[in-house]
């Protein structure tokens, strides 16, 4: 998909991205984690490597939409799919390693792009409920959500499903609200593009 392997030969200098992994969850908290260096360095193209064997058009153009919203031109992002040889790579500390440690100068930068980026946020008072019920495919459910998808409804409140939003309308969703509530899963990672209360 996009830019190849073929397009990275012969750099003389790069940046290393990281992984560019399946799944949206893992897209926003483990591929786009050493961006920040990218805005250091304008001039130099962001290679990221493709899992052998794994589609990956779905993962690649969410981290083109992502860098867009970080002011990054995707045009620099390379996608590396076959052993590549660069006679110098940059390869910055991640902002956020999952599990272990979470950089606050990382999420500074994170959310200071995503606020540049947005347009007014409308807070409402309304509990936001962020639903697994409409995922389709084996993938984890809750037994019974569409019920409480519907209690939540009916009291007034909000239910979004994230799968169902675009990009900017999840960053929407997520700073309009003061409390969240759902079961444990990626749906919830969307928190990380929270920056309503601050930096």
């Amino acid at each position: 998909p996009g830019t190849t392997a073929r397009a990275a030969l012969g750099l003389d200098e790069a940046i290393f991205g990281g992984v560019l992994f399946s799944g949206y969850g893992h897209v926003l908290l483990e591929s786009l984690n050493r961006l920040w260096y990218a805005v250091e360095r304008p001039e130099l193209d962001i290679l990221f490597a493709g899992l052998p064997g794994r589609h990956v058009d779905a993962s690649w153009n969410l981290l083109k939409a992502f860098a867009d919203l970080l002011q990054i031109d995707q045009n620099r992002l390379k996608l590396v799919v076959e052993p590549t040889r660069i006679k110098r790579l940059h390869v910055p500390q991640p902002g956020l390693e999952l599990g272990l440690r979470t950089s606050m100068p990382y999420l500074r930068f994170f959310r200071s792009a995503l606020r540049a980026g947005s347009g007014h946020i409308q807070q409402r008072q309304q509990v936001a409920y962020i639903s697994r019920a409409r995922l389709k495919g084996a993938v984890r459910r809750a037994f019974g959500e569409s019920a409480l998808d519907y209690a939540f409804d009916a009291s007034g409140n909000a239910v979004y499903w994230p799968e169902t939003l675009t990009l900017d309308d999840q960053i929407q969703a997520f700073n309009a609200h003061s409390v969240y509530v759902g079961f444990i899963g990626s749906h919830l990672h969307n928190l990380m593009l929270r920056y309503a209360e601050g930096p």
